[in-house]
Parts: C-alpha cells; structure tokens; sequence
C-alpha cells in the first residue's frame, strides 16, 4: 500500500488492503509501520476506528526479542500509541 489508505477488518478478523484489493497478515501491518505509510484500520461492521487496537495487537503479536525487533520498536513509536 503505497499512499495512505484504508484497511478494513472483517467479522473473520482478517485485514483486507482497500487500495491493493488484498487480504494482509499481520505482519504485513508491521511493515506498513515501519515502511511510515499512513493508513486507518476500520471495522466494516460499526465503521469504528480501531487502528490503535490493531496496532497493539500487532505490536504484542510478536514475542520480545524477536527476529525483527525494530517493527516491535516502530509500532511501538507509532503516533496513535503514545
């Protein structure tokens, strides 16, 4: 997702890329993070906002010290987190 978009959750839990036309796992969320593309995680059901829970998620889904700790640390840093 190269510009800034909208990804929405579904009642299944899965993240579908409205600018890509895809479904992404989570850690394709990591490396939107990291790779500083703006974007919104919405619920389709209530049309709710939930990028800071989906961000907290995505940052606790990985185990400390794992491969990749600077996506913890981006996620962490994310605006919407602080």
């Amino acid at each position: 997702m190269p510009e800034s978009g909208i990804v929405k959750t579904y009642p299944n839990r899965r993240l579908y890329d409205s600018v890509q036309s895809r479904y992404l796992a989570m850690d394709h969320v990591r490396h939107l993070v990291v790779d500083g593309v703006e974007f919104r995680v919405v619920d389709v059901r209530t049309e709710a906002d939930i990028t800071r829970t989906t961000l907290l998620q995505s940052s606790w889904s990985r185990k400390r010290g794992a491969a990749h700790p600077e996506r913890r640390v981006a996620v962490e840093a994310h605006p919407l987190l602080q």
